[in-house]
Parts: structure tokens; C-alpha cells; sequence
């Protein structure tokens, strides 16, 4: 019989809204890391299990807002590219989101998602029609749509 030896890490953190737990009788919110690492600090292992979180994070972006769950082919070579596509589209999306937010465009957030920024800003009625001798772009919205400034 193999013993493996395991450690726990728990931190603890302050809640916004301060309300009491009931269970702990604290403002606090509790969490725990179970690890068999007994090379690396605690705060090096929070670190890392931060890190891992952020790449499942990253995934889930992936998967959910560029429609990853469906692959459209049915080799794998082909999805690879498919999936290197996306991946440079959402780096593409991404500083997209920054302009809109340093024009100070309304309604968009760098927290919003594929779907809202593009019904809020991208997907707008709009047609060009002339006058004094000018195309212009009629868009049929209340709201402001300034030109995006690089």
C-alpha cells in the first residue's frame, strides 16, 4: 500500500458586499486547493491553479462565442486550420473591443461578449443615400455610431 501525502491551501478573501456567511459566521469567502506538490510555496501553487483557470477560461471563450463545440469538417488538418482562424479572429475581436471602448462608444464594454457587441454596434440597418451631390451612410438608429479613430 502506497501512502501519498496531500496538503490543502485555503485563502481567504473579503466579500464586496460583506454579507455574513452562514455556515462560517464571516464576511469571507472561502477557497480550497487540495495538491500532492509539496515542492512549491503556497502562494506559488495559488498562482498556478490561477494560471490553469485562466486557460479553461480562455477555452470556454473559444468554445462558446466562436462556435468551437461543431467542427465543420470532418478531418482533422482542416479543423486545425478552422480553429488557428478563430483563434486570430478573437485576437481580431478583441483589439476591436479596445477601439470601440477608447472611441468611447456606447453601450460596449471589454466585458461583453461576441454576441452583444455585435447586435449592439455591428449588425445595424443601415443604406447609403445620396445627397447635395454626396453618398452618405443613413443608419437607422437612435444611437450615435461614430467613425472608429485607429
Amino acid at each position: 500500500m502506497c501512502k501519498k501525502e496531500y496538503r490543502i491551501i485555503v485563502t481567504r478573501n473579503k466579500r464586496k458586499d460583506r454579507q455574513i456567511d452562514l455556515l462560517s459566521g464571516s464576511a469571507y469567502t472561502y477557497q480550497g486547493i487540495i495538491t500532492n506538490n509539496n515542492v512549491m510555496s503556497e502562494k506559488e501553487v495559488i498562482e498556478f491553479y490561477n494560471q490553469r483557470g485562466g486557460a479553461e477560461n480562455s477555452n470556454r471563450y473559444m468554445l462558446n462565442d466562436f462556435n468551437l463545440h461543431q467542427l465543420p469538417f470532418m478531418d482533422m488538418d482542416t479543423n486545425t486550420v478552422y480553429m488557428y482562424l478563430m483563434a486570430m479572429y478573437a485576437t481580431l475581436f478583441e483589439w476591436m473591443k479596445e477601439l470601440l471602448v477608447k472611441n468611447k462608444t456606447e453601450g460596449i464594454t471589454l466585458k461583453m461578449k461576441v454576441k452583444a457587441v455585435c447586435f449592439n454596434y455591428i449588425t445595424v440597418a443601415s443604406t447609403f443615400i445620396y445627397h447635395a451631390r454626396q453618398k452618405i451612410l443613413n443608419v437607422f438608429s437612435s444611437q450615435n455610431y461614430p467613425p472608429l479613430r485607429i
